[in-house]
């Protein structure tokens, strides 16, 4: 795709030859003909039968990259669906294709899986086997681990070839797909980066099951026959179908089906052995209704389709290229109204190509595609000029309108394209070819986006240099979400993934040979905006994680992360929001924790498991506010004594590693001041900052930011008024067993031997959060968000709190908490080991210290059969036991949220 590769001479090789004589003499005059070129290689045969069984059936996918990093592969005898990911090392800062999982999905007998397709939010799966029979899987525990939904799939089982499923498409869920927001490219002024954003207008007409959460899927068979495949609560999964039109002959079988949402209806193309478009218009008619089981509302619908006939195509194919067949289909739906693109028609897109078969003597092995276009348009039929002349006698005659298909310019490639993805609010096009490249168009345009001089522009991958560097001829590959990487199996069968690489390198340049730092810095810039739109979309961004190289400098990394927060952080001084307000603001906004889990995974020394400042700052603030959140939903219930026997051991876990940090954040003060007398200088806040540098200690910092600071409060309010008044103070529930009454007697004896009184430590949190709120009154709400971004990142103290660190922290509120006599024990504190809280390391300690539960907070059983195994997260590195499947319904809210995303907030894969 593109241009064609310069010549040999563009690359100087020729530079001061006059003819090839000088090369190879008279005899090189004789090597070939004037104006024929060398024929192409030829196609691999493998390839050659993937092009061939496009072309016959268009739901033919093998390999698929889910929403969540799942990526589903179809074994070459279709007997077997394997589940991998990418996962990052946490030794080597880089990221890498993980084994296929023990647990696959395995055919029925007699039955050969022959197209995967992922939901819009990756947590289900629909399989489709060679007989046209479809049955839907959910990923929600762990994005491998699937599990049969519940539903009548026996009555979709086809029988026959004409049976077989031509055309897929999921409907998106609202409102969590109709809810991100649009990005505008990052533009730099002076030293900022900044971007705009746009919300959806969430009353724009729409298609989509009505039940929140609620999925449904569509899909076209070869006969015809439409069917809707839709969730009634609580899951369960029901079928609707209709007949598009009968099919008279064999020319009526359809071979490629596709489908566009357009504002609360849908566009449906077929193509078959007639070379035929025929456009349809399907609406669904939901019937709603609520119905009330076990104190429980759950909508139930009962839809109807809706299909009405629109428009045909007779003869579809290239403008010029007659021998060419369509291998995919494709509706390109206008972007949404926030996205600003200007394109307001859907428009049919298909891909014929033409590959010779590699035996073919007649052939010059020529190999390409060609995408054709055609936009779907209403218009006004207009009467011949001399109907004019008649004489009028009764009401003008009016012209209902029609639907046509309108023919764009053809588009050449040189490639074989071998899959087509729609992009971000549906304002790009991807276009992967088989040798691993990936094109990106602009679907206003249609123009192809190649990297910009303009280094204060960030827009787009392509656009900042990103690219994938081209293979050998691949039989089966799939592109990530965004086309960061692709996946893509080998000859022997195995799977590898490649990412883009940055076409100026990685290395900050500024010499002679010129300055690479705008273009890396763009790069970057670039990659956090890439972050910020999938954290949005609720997609996986690990294949952004894994472009940046290991060896980053750090004030790239800094970079990287603080753009992420500029662009999705609405406000990071909860301080100035009301009291009642900032709990709420601290805990459930969600876009700080996924700006700390980028930080996170960057947060490590090289080649170590060391973390930096920025490493151990990021994984107390994400293990701090998951706790709070399970404190939060789990003590404020009305009545917790219906549930007390569950409430109290289930946060033990969580609860101990609260008081642990407690511990270590006063034993951090308490080595901040020997560091500050040891140089004799112990109200300077440059000592303090000097030692944080050193150790990475984040403690001062978690003191100053103002959300940690909230989180902090509540953490010891919950747990001195709630919890231990509630479940170690009052009488034990009759039926609590001997595990749970042992987990709460555990919390219970480390309460009574703190070495320090716990109401102590929640005055010294009060003074120091009076003294930081009164240090800033008077600054503006921009530079509060500056320091509170500063605080997180950067590890210096700003201007505008030396005097806090130096005075009231340094000289009162330390002294008071540690040199009182009664308030801590100086001695038990030096001692205490908090090693296990995981801080200082990524991946716990090793072989030497027992590795923990991330999420419960108690020892990992390794091993353990009854638990099915445990659970990794793929960013991280954290880990947690397996829980049966029978055992997650009764589970506690908090907990059985965890089951699905780590304290990172990214999904948990089962090892």
């Amino acid at each position: 795709m593109g241009a064609p590769p310069p010549s040999m001479a563009d690359g100087g090789v020729m530079d001061g030859m006059d003819s090839m004589d000088e090369l190879f003499g008279e005899a090189a005059d004789g090597l070939g003909v004037a104006g024929v070129p060398l024929p192409q290689a030829p196609l691999p045969a493998k390839l050659t039968l993937r092009l061939a069984q496009m072309q016959r059936i268009g739901c033919c996918t093998r390999i698929a990259w889910s929403n969540t990093g799942s990526i589903a592969c179809i074994s070459d005898n279709g007997r077997m669906i394997s589940f991998r990911t990418l996962v990052r090392d946490q030794q080597a800062a880089q990221y890498k294709l993980s084994e296929a999982c023990k647990r696959g999905i395995e055919a029925p007998p007699g039955k050969e899986f022959v197209h995967l397709s992922f939901s819009g939010l990756g947590l289900d799966m629909a399989v489709v086997d060679r007989g046209g029979g479809v049955q839907v899987y959910s990923l929600g525990g762990a994005i491998n681990r699937p599990h049969p939904a519940a539903g009548d799939f026996g009555g979709l089982a086809g029988n026959s070839d004409i049976d077989a499923v031509v055309g897929m498409h999921w409907l998106r869920v609202f409102p969590t797909e109709f809810s991100a927001p649009y990005f505008s490219p990052a533009r730099k002024s002076g030293d900022i980066w900044s971007v705009s954003t746009k919300s959806p207008d969430q009353k724009a007409p729409r298609i989509n099951h009505p039940s929140p959460r609620g999925n449904a899927l569509l899909y076209i068979t070869c006969s015809g026959r439409f069917t809707l495949l839709y969730q009634n609560e609580p899951g369960i999964w029901f079928h609707v179908s209709a007949e598009l039109e009968s099919s008279a002959s064999s020319e009526e079988l359809l071979s490629h089906a596709a489908f566009g949402e357009h504002q609360d209806h849908l566009y449906a193309v077929t193509y078959g052995a007639a070379k035929r478009f025929r456009v349809y218009r399907v609406s669904i008619s939901w019937n709603p209704s609520q119905i009330t089981r076990n104190a429980h509302n759950f909508i139930i619908v009962n839809p109807v389709l809706n299909i009405s006939h629109l428009t045909a195509l007779e003869h579809a194919a290239p403008q010029h290229a007659g021998n060419a067949r369509l291998t995919l289909l494709r509706i390109v739906s206008p972007p949404p109204p926030h996205a600003e693109n200007g394109v307001h028609v859907s428009s049919v897109l298909a891909v014929f190509t033409h590959a010779s078969p590699p035996m073919d003597p007649a052939s010059n092995q020529a190999c390409y595609s060609t995408l054709c276009r055609w936009t779907i348009e209403s218009m006004i039929p207009t009467l011949h000029p001399g109907f004019s002349k008649l004489k009028q006698s009764g009401p003008t005659p009016v012209q209902n309108p029609v639907t046509v298909l309108k023919r764009q310019n053809d588009i050449f490639s040189a490639k074989v394209v071998v899959s087509v993805d729609v992009q971000y609010h549906n304002t790009l096009l991807a276009l992967l070819a088989s040798d691993g490249t990936i094109e990106y168009r602009d679907t206003a345009t249609w123009s192809v986006i190649e990297p910009l001089a303009d280094m204060t522009t960030a827009s787009s991958l392509p656009q900042a240099g990103f690219e994938h560097n081209a293979v050998d001829h691949l039989t089966d590959l799939a592109p990530s979400p965004d086309g960061a990487y692709i996946v893509y199996a080998k000859p022997d069968g195995s799977l590898t993934a490649t990412g883009m690489t940055l076409r100026y390198g990685w290395q900050l340049l500024d010499d002679n040979l010129g300055d690479t730092r705008p273009f890396i810095e763009t790069a970057i810039v670039c990659l956090a905006r890439q972050y910020a739109i999938l954290s949005t979309h609720t997609t996986s961004n690990d294949e952004i994680l894994a472009l940046l190289p290991p060896d980053l400098p750090q004030e790239m990394r800094l970079l990287f992360v603080k753009q992420i927060m500029r662009m999705l952080c609405r406000a990071l001084d909860v301080a100035l929001l009301d009291h009642t307000r900032q709990q709420k603001a601290a805990l459930m906004e969600a876009s700080l924790s996924r700006a700390m889990s980028a930080q996170l995974a960057l947060g490590t020394k090289p080649n170590t498991r060391d973390r930096t400042f920025q490493g151990q700052f990021a994984y107390a603030y994400l293990n701090l506010r998951y706790i709070g959140l399970a404190l939060l939903q789990s003590l404020t219930q009305r009545d917790t004594s219906s549930r007390a026997g569950e409430i109290g051991p289930s946060l033990a876990g969580p609860v101990k590693w609260s008081l642990n940090f407690i511990i270590y954040i006063v034993d951090s003060l308490a080595e901040m001041k020997r560091a500050a007398a040891a140089v004799k200088a112990p109200t300077s806040s440059s000592v303090f900052e000097h030692w944080t540098a050193q150790t990475g200690n984040p403690v001062l910092f978690l003191l100053l930011c103002s959300t940690t600071r909230v989180i902090l409060r509540m953490h010891i309010y919950y747990i001195v008024n709630a919890y231990i008044r509630n479940f170690i103070q009052a009488p034990p529930p009759p039926t609590r067993s001997l595990p749970d009454r042992h987990a709460v007697d555990e919390v219970q004896r480390l309460a009574k031997s703190m070495p320090l009184v716990l109401s102590a430590y929640m005055e010294f949190i009060l003074e120091v959060d009076n003294a930081v709120r009164s240090a800033l009154a008077d600054v503006s709400a921009s530079r509060r968000l500056e320091i509170e971004m500063a605080l997180m990142t950067d590890g210096t103290v700003p201007q505008e709190l030396t005097s806090v660190v130096a005075g009231s922290l340094a000289e009162i509120a330390v002294p008071k908490l540690l040199d009182s006599g009664t308030a801590a024990d100086g001695g038990r504190l030096y001692f205490w080991d908090t090693r296990w809280l995981g801080v200082e390391k990524a991946g716990g300690e090793g072989e030497r210290q027992r590795r923990y539960d991330a999420i419960r907070k108690v020892p990992l059983l390794l091993g353990t059969k009854e638990e099915g195994g445990r659970r990794e997260c793929r960013r991280c590195g954290a880990e947690m036991e397996e829980i049966a499947q029978e055992r997650m319904r009764s589970l506690l809210p908090w907990l059985h949220h965890a089951q699905r995303l780590c304290y990172c907030q990214n999904y948990w894969w089962v090892k």
